[in-house]
């Protein structure tokens, strides 16, 4: 049995995989087995580049199934995988989740305390939420998704300030929440374009240069 990359419970097994296309998005093979390396959520590398353990399951279409250290920390881990096309060098980067094995959900003995529906609370780091801070503020600028609405006391009155004025409060159209929602979607579609990128909120270039394309594609 294996876990997905969302579920890398500590002491069990996670499927890695990779696959490799070219820049019209046609299935493209490597020159050789490409390498792995792994670093844990405090930047250590728990494994150095190796292509052991790594295997071929189709064109271009590689995978690891690696065993989460028993002393494992939890948090986002990345597996860093190097290859060479053409005889150049390509590194991807991807994430995964490692979590211990009473919040997990065991493929063999069924879910454990995550059910289907649960809230999901964002993590984000604090490089990542001024990241999104700045995208936030480009978007809702481009919406024009913040409003307001007379504000009423408990029997549904308009409530009215000392100069006989309406007092109003916010009432914008989408929350934070579901703008920052748009913006991961936006930022996941981004990642996706080959070559397969594993850029973050936190990354400059996505406050400046990309901005633009994450804001339009929100």
């Amino acid at each position: 049995m294996f876990n997905e990359r969302d579920n890398a419970i500590i002491g069990q097994s996670v499927r890695l995989q990779i696959q490799y296309y070219d820049v019209n998005g046609d299935v493209i093979e490597p020159d050789a087995t490409p390498s792995l390396r792994i670093v844990d959520n405090n930047s250590n590398i728990i494994l150095d580049y190796t292509d052991e353990n790594v295997y071929k399951v189709g064109k271009g279409f590689y995978q690891i199934d690696y065993t989460v250290p028993s002393t494992a920390t939890t948090g986002i881990w990345m597996d860093e995988w190097r290859a060479q096309i053409g005889g150049q060098d390509l590194d991807t980067v991807f994430v995964f989740t490692v979590v211990n094995a009473e919040t997990g959900v065991e493929p063999g003995t069924g879910p454990g305390r995550i059910r289907i529906g649960d809230a999901v609370v964002f993590d984000f780091s604090d490089a990542e939420i001024y990241g999104i801070n700045i995208l936030l503020k480009y978007l809702k600028a481009r919406l024009n998704s913040n409003g307001v609405k007379p504000k009423r006391d408990q029997f549904g009155a308009f409530i009215l300030d000392a100069y006989g004025e309406v007092i109003t409060e916010p009432c914008d159209i989408f929350s934070d929440e579901i703008l920052v929602t748009f913006l991961c979607q936006a930022l996941s579609e981004f990642n996706m374009i080959p070559f397969f990128t594993a850029y973050t909120f936190g990354d400059p270039v996505i406050q400046t240069l990309f901005s633009q394309a994450i804001v339009e594609g929100a």
